[in-house]
């Protein structure tokens, strides 16, 4: 199952649907920073690794962000109806479906039985153009490069620790 739509309650609720039936398929949640910074796609595999709320802080913000907008809002409002969206391009919603099938083909030909979180750093310049910093978990990171890195149980976490 693939979840792209961005919601974080809806994430959340099929993060704990899959972890409490024995037997839910894999679960790759898919996602676009804003302006096109980052797409991830994160393979929740049952309870053999971390699930999706290990990868949140304490105030439900995912924690492998490349981008550190702080107090700046990333969102824009459209003028005439004023809906909110994240602006990035149509590129990078393709490289976010790339990784997201990517992983599920090698999830279905059991090449990761763990949780993973992929990630494709687009453009850096963006973070310097926008003038917000980037998370230090990238601080080597390059632009136009893939990251790939497991997804271990949070102790703490409330949703598959048991606390």
């Amino acid at each position: 199952i693939i979840s792209a739509v961005g919601e974080l309650n809806i994430n959340r609720r099929l993060n704990m649907v899959a972890l409490s039936e024995s037997n839910f398929p894999p679960l790759i949640f898919s996602f676009i920073e804003a302006y096109g910074i980052a797409s991830h796609a994160l393979l929740v595999n049952g309870n053999s690794g971390g699930c999706y709320d290990c990868t949140l802080d304490n105030e439900l913000k995912f924690k492998y962000l490349v981008a550190d907008f702080g107090e700046k809002q990333p969102d824009r409002r459209e003028s005439g109806c004023q809906t909110t969206f994240l602006p990035y391009s149509s590129e990078d919603t393709k490289m976010a479906a790339s990784i997201a099938i990517r992983l599920s083909i090698d999830t279905l030909a059991n090449e990761y039985l763990r949780s993973k979180h992929w990630v494709w750093v687009g453009n850096l310049d963006e973070i310097i153009r926008l003038e917000i910093r980037k998370n230090p978990k990238y601080s080597d990171a390059r632009s136009y490069t893939m990251y790939i890195n497991n997804i271990g149980k949070n102790r703490e976490c409330k949703t598959c620790s048991g606390k």
